[in-house]
């Protein structure tokens, strides 16, 4: 197995053991059968929402698998943005990436913060841009 498979297997074993005991920090997004496809672990932090860990599930990481679903992982985004919107935070949220994952969170809008290489935060304008886009990408068909 892959680093980047253990590694994505690990942090659905953190999600699960955090959502165990906290399980208000939970948030996830699961397919029409029910099984999970992508995971988060998400808190309010003074003026923004804070998370701990996001991760798609392992088979959606992994190459030729029948459950895969695409879009997982931005669809769970997309319901924290809108999170961070209904807490009067703005759509304002902070992460730490790691190196690989950092393409998927700039696509979103993250941008990277001047004292951490790591940190990552997507400010209220480019969450707003984010929501419009993926209003927009439902509106039109085949996208």
């Amino acid at each position: 197995m892959r680093l980047e498979s253990l590694l994505s297997v690990w942090k659905v074993y953190y999600l699960f053991e955090i959502a165990s005991v906290q399980p208000n920090k939970f948030r996830g997004v699961r397919d029409e059968l029910g099984r999970l496809q992508a995971g988060s672990i998400v808190e309010p932090y003074f003026d923004y929402l804070d998370i701990d860990a996001f991760t798609n599930s392992p088979w959606n990481v992994l190459k030729n698998q029948p459950e895969t679903i695409k879009g997982a992982a931005t669809s769970l985004m997309e319901e924290i943005v809108k999170e961070s919107f209904d807490n009067g935070f703005g759509g304002r949220i902070k992460l730490i990436a790691i190196e690989r994952a950092k393409s998927f969170y700039t696509r979103i809008g993250f941008t990277q913060e001047e004292d951490d290489s790591r940190s990552l935060e997507l400010t209220p304008t480019a969450a707003a841009r984010f929501l419009e886009r993926q209003r927009n990408r439902r509106r039109t068909p085949n996208q």
